[in-house]
């Protein structure tokens, strides 16, 4: 049973909704996941962050910086999202590769 306070609960509940979501919001969405694994499960992060293809030395940059680790990581893992989204556009038959980013590529 998912926490009703949990960002898988939320996703879960949307339905059909598309609501709007900033970039800025979705940072605070992830920190606070990140906050919360770094908390309670770090190897589980770790583990996230490893299959999410996160370059080793960024994190090791994002963990030795003086601002919050959970804010660093979270902009790292939005970062790789994006490049996935591009890469994956850019293999895409008729995409053109260099179109930015779009939220609804997710």
């Amino acid at each position: 049973m998912m926490d009703n306070n949990s960002l898988e609960y939320w996703f879960a509940n949307l339905q059909n909704e598309r609501p709007y979501l900033d970039e800025a919001t979705l940072i605070k969405l992830v920190e606070s996941r990140v906050t919360e694994l770094l908390d309670t499960q770090p190897d589980l992060l770790w583990s996230y962050l490893y299959r999410l293809d996160v370059e080793e030395h960024k994190i090791e940059l994002a963990l030795l910086q003086g601002t919050s680790v959970a804010h660093a990581l979270a902009i790292l893992i939005i970062d790789r999202q994006k490049q996935r989204v591009k890469t994956k556009r850019a293999y895409r038959e008729g995409a053109d590769p260099g179109q930015d980013f779009n939220p609804t590529d997710l």
